[in-house]
């Protein structure tokens, strides 16, 4: 069983160099994963599990805290009887995956040794051990580190029954038991375990290929329970929210991998390839290369064929259960090497790992201070300063009460989450809120600029990997302008980058141009993107006044284009930010773009326009006010533990 062979790996001989070697690869790897972080860090995906854990009886469960997720059944049926003996502490919840995270670099190290070489083996334990892809998934209750250490497992089975032709029971129940887990734990899961079972079908001996094909047949009867969960999920489609991966995401997806830095291509290059000039009096190419390289590029293929002809499903954590296929291929061809170039080679690449881990994608600072608790610690540190703070939270209350609670905060919060504040009732309250202070916790982005128009200074701001905290104040000694870039036109005065103009309004007017019934493309800006942004990080903010009788279908039109091709599109119902009786005369629609969900680099700037402009959809009469287009500075690591932010 797996136990037997992760203690295999211990016992005295002539490996016991390479077993303390080992050794200090999971000891480090122990330090590298908890050793930056003060508090457990709880993220958003662990806290909409937990939030899905609290039914009384399984059948609930299965129902509404399984079904509507996506995920199959496996970790949050684990979740739910291991809370139940264990709480809910971080600690609690994420220790079994922890080490889960560190059992699965003894088994890479144990698959590299047997497919390739123990030299093999080490250097992908190494980099399992250090690289921020499994660092951070070792500790993230959810079914990524899970799903890689099934994965290895039932791989471990697999290899020594298809490439060391043992036939013993052991090696069958766990490449049985490890492969259904692997169904149950997740879809990329139940791929994998395709992919492995498929490659061994054409690699078996003839005389156990029967027995061989029974394992299958038992791996997919101990998965026909869950086969009604997976249709209902299927029927779900992909995720609403996540954009089709563009074409160069397989170079993306390595860059990620590596840390986003030259210094670990050149260093990991130059093992693999030092590596191969030691051992190049050997046969340096074997079939299981092909097989690791077969592994790592199919997944990523079919996810990003789905992806592009089905809906939106590949992320880069879908790929962490194939990702050691990938580091046994690239130390293949180190076979017999000195020891010394070993110790050193290891010392160098880890080392280098671990700076870039801890320094370019400052991974303590990122992953070790989630929104949640770093929300509370921000509202503390307001209470401090200013005694009335109107507090805004835009991600779901029962995580932040959650959240809140554990750490002894007690916070009197207003949820715009899923807009269940819409931008009436928001600015509503802006008006009527007393004090000179208001915390905005990660709302929609659209929202900001309506509270900046109450509150036009920004008196503090605090960013980190998913999340934008902003505390606006009435009073400018305690803040500034929160914008860098801001252009304001009345519609109807000439402007050099204007279109369309307005009709120029009586003295009785107040300053409203009237866009009459009969014209349906209103006035509009257009204007060179790089010469308002600073960077690609910086947010666009559009706002226009209106002032009409009744609601009408009248929509804020941006687009961001290069050439004629239009690389973003986005419509706002005037609708929606319209009141029937307003104490200033006019309202404000308020629309916003974050530019980094458009270009991934500053380079990716150069050449492009934005377009604003006013479409009457339903042809009403609508008095329009002044247009303001403002950039301000974003959040540099708000994709930070996903892309490079430096």
């Amino acid at each position: 069983m797996a136990e037997k062979a992760f203690l295999s790996i211990f016992r005295k001989g002539k490996d016991s160099f390479y077993t303390w070697v080992l050794l200090v690869i999971v000891l480090v790897g122990l330090l590298v994963r908890v050793a930056p972080l003060g508090d457990w860090p709880w993220t958003h995906d662990e806290l909409s599990a937990l939030s899905r854990l609290e039914y009384d009886t399984f059948g609930d469960l299965l129902e509404f805290g399984i079904k509507p997720d996506g995920h199959p059944a496996g970790v949050q049926v684990f979740l739910y009887y291991w809370t139940g003996l264990f709480g809910t502490s971080a600690f609690a919840v994420k220790l079994p995956f922890l080490l889960m995270g560190l059992g699965s670099i003894v088994l890479v190290y144990r698959i590299g040794k047997r497919w390739f070489s123990p030299a093999t083996g080490l250097f992908a334990a190494a980099s399992l051990a250090c690289l921020q892809f499994p660092v951070m998934y070792s500790l993230i209750a959810r079914p990524y580190g899970s799903g890689l250490f099934l994965g290895l497992w039932m791989v471990d089975a697999w290899t020594g029954i298809v490439w060391e032709h043992r036939q013993n029971r052991g090696s069958w129940v766990s490449f049985v038991l490890a492969g259904a887990l692997c169904c149950y734990n997740h879809h990329f899961g139940l791929l994998f375990a395709a992919m492995v079972g498929l490659t061994g079908l054409g690699m078996i001996e003839r005389p156990h290929r029967r027995s061989y094909l029974l394992a299958g047949a038992a791996i997919i009867g101990l998965y026909l329970p869950h086969v009604p969960i997976f249709i209902s999920q299927l029927s779900q489609g992909g995720l609403g929210w996540l954009a089709a991966p563009r074409s160069d995401f397989w170079q993306e997806h390595l860059a990620y991998a590596f840390h986003f830095h030259p210094a670990v291509y050149v260093v990991v290059s130059m093992i693999a390839l030092l590596g191969l000039w030691f051992s190049r009096h050997q046969r340096p190419i074997s079939r299981m290369q092909w097989v690791a390289l077969g592994w790592f590029v199919f997944p990523m293929a079919m996810g990003l064929v789905y992806s592009w002809m089905v809906q939106p499903v590949l992320q880069h954590s879908m790929l962490l259960f194939s990702f050691p296929a990938l580091l046994w291929w690239i130390f293949s061809g180190i076979r017999q090497v000195p020891r010394a170039f070993l110790v050193v080679g290891l010392g160098v690449m880890m080392s280098v790992q671990i700076w870039t881990l801890m320094g370019h994608r400052s991974h303590g600072q990122l992953f070790g201070h989630q929104r949640y608790q770093e929300l509370a610690r921000e509202i503390e540190e307001q209470r401090q300063e200013v005694s009335d703070v109107l507090i805004f939270t835009g991600d779901n209350p029962a995580y932040h009460d959650f959240v809140f609670g554990q750490m002894g905060v007690q916070v009197d919060h207003i949820s715009v989450f899923d807009y269940a504040l819409s931008p009436v009732q928001f600015r509503e309250m802006l008006r009527d809120h007393p004090g000179d202070r208001v915390l905005l916790g990660h709302i929609p982005l659209a929202y900001i600029p309506l509270a900046m128009d109450e509150f036009p200074y920004l008196a503090a701001k605090t960013i980190g990997a998913g999340y934008s905290f902003h505390a606006l104040d009435r009073r400018p000694e305690f803040g500034s302008a929160p914008s860098h870039t801001a252009i304001r036109w009345n519609l109807y005065d000439p402007h050099p980058h204007g279109f369309n103009p307005l009709p120029q309004p009586d003295s009785t007017a107040n300053g409203f141009g009237l866009l009459d019934s009969g014209t349906e493309w209103g006035p509009g800006m257009e204007w060179p993107l790089d010469s308002l942004a600073q960077t690609h990080h910086d947010v666009l903010d559009i706002t226009v006044a209106f002032d009409q009788s009744e609601p009408s279908e009248l929509q804020l039109v941006t687009e961001i284009k290069r050439g004629d091709a239009i690389l973003e599109t986005r419509r706002t119902d005037l609708r929606n930010f319209w009141t029937p009786s307003n104490a200033e005369g006019f309202d404000l629609v308020s629309h916003s773009i974050r530019l980094t969900d458009v270009f991934k680099s500053p380079s990716e700037l150069s050449g492009t326009m934005f377009k604003v402009y006013l479409w009457n959809v339903g042809g009403q009469h609508v008095k329009l006010g002044e247009l303001q287009v403002a950039m301000r500075a974003g959040n540099p690591k708000i994709y930070g533990l996903g892309e490079d932010w430096r």
